[in-house]
């Protein structure tokens, strides 16, 4: 049995992008083999209040205190029926909150002979601003198996003195019968951008673009963000503020090109859906991009607003927007989340 350790979000609650959706997906598709553990998004329980004092102190007590004793609380129950050949998975390792580094702990002081297995998301931009390095080989020695979905973070890690042989690279995961395109759109006179994401963005530099750039329309998916006074007025130029999955999947049905600029990135469900959708793909050439992307289905740019402008414009040429478009939705069909149970069996095998 392998028992997965998953942190639900409430952003991503109920998405077909979430991890919490890939466990899910893992049970229904291989029954016996693993079991669920889902922690719940309840931070804002904590740390909502007026005065920015008392919010650091329940944010400090709600990390520090309650977190691991919650976490410690759930794993003893596991340990009483887990076995020597099973595994546990953790999904959200080396995060600064919901810290799952005390349930490696327990395991390897407890069970010993269990498996660890941990999934590492942030970007080594976003781990260098939380960790030092001594504080990431701490984490790495808890566990067995450290998986990233991107090649730059597993050679971060391995820098940083985890051992290259705990180390392995996966890729992340799209559901195709949720995010597909029965059959590509054909781009219209005027060439629809969509703009998805919030992290590690360059927002600045969009607004240059986007305000600079004629020929075709952008819509622009701004979340919660105040950057309604970044762009000009057009009406090429459309803004959405939170909007739900089906309406963003709506959305990227009327588009032809996803647009994302980025100061790094490891494995991004924006990308991956993106390519499912058939989008053809114009991206900051940073980090992992290139473990998902290629020449066929995206343009790389440098972080630079002619770099992008120019791809743009290439893109405004019908035959190859509708060339990359197609490439996008075959590229796609790697990430499906068999690859990770076949992961998963691959560790439990050594």
């Amino acid at each position: 049995m392998n028992y997965i350790f998953c942190q639900n979000w409430k952003n991503t609650d109920g998405n077909h992008a979430g991890m919490k959706h890939m466990c899910q997906l893992l049970k229904e598709n291989y029954p016996g083999k693993y079991e669920l553990i889902i922690f719940p998004d309840n931070k804002n329980l904590f740390v909502s209040s007026s005065n920015k004092y008392f919010r650091f102190f329940k944010a400090y007590i709600f990390d520090r205190i309650w977190i691991p004793l919650y976490h410690l609380l759930i794993t003893f129950f596991v340990l009483i029926k887990i076995r020597n050949e099973d595994s546990v998975i953790l999904l959200e390792y080396l995060l600064p909150t919901y810290s799952q580094l005390g349930i490696a702990k327990t395991f390897k002081l407890f069970k010993p002979k269990v498996k660890r297995i941990a999934l590492a998301h942030l970007t080594p931009l976003s781990l260098q601003s939380f960790f030092s390095q001594n504080q990431i080989l701490k984490w790495g020695k808890q566990v067995d198996y450290l998986l990233t979905f991107g090649s730059s973070l597993t050679a971060y890690l391995v820098e940083m003195g985890v051992s290259k042989s705990k180390v392995f690279t996966i890729k992340h995961y799209v559901d195709s019968s949720y995010y597909y395109q029965i059959k590509t759109s054909e781009p219209t006179l005027k060439p629809t951008v969509i703009v998805m994401g919030a992290m590690k963005r360059n927002f600045r530099l969009l607004a240059d673009i986007v305000n600079n750039v004629e020929g075709v329309r952008f819509i622009i998916c701004k979340g919660k963000l105040p950057l309604d006074g970044y762009f000009k007025q057009s009406d090429d130029i459309q803004l959405f503020g939170f909007v739900s999955e089906d309406e963003l999947r709506n959305l990227m049905c009327k588009s032809d090109i996803s647009l994302n600029i980025m100061d790094d990135t490891v494995g991004s469900n924006v990308i991956t859906t993106s390519m499912a959708m058939g989008l053809a793909i114009i991206v900051s050439d940073v980090g992992s991009i290139r473990d998902y992307c290629d020449n066929s289905n995206a343009i790389f740019c440098k972080n630079d607003i002619n770099s992008f402008k120019t791809a743009i414009e290439v893109l405004m040429q019908k035959k190859t927007l509708q060339s990359m478009k197609v490439a996008s939705l075959l590229k796609s069909k790697q990430f499906s989340f068999e690859q990770f149970n076949d992961v998963v069996k691959k560790m439990m095998d050594c």
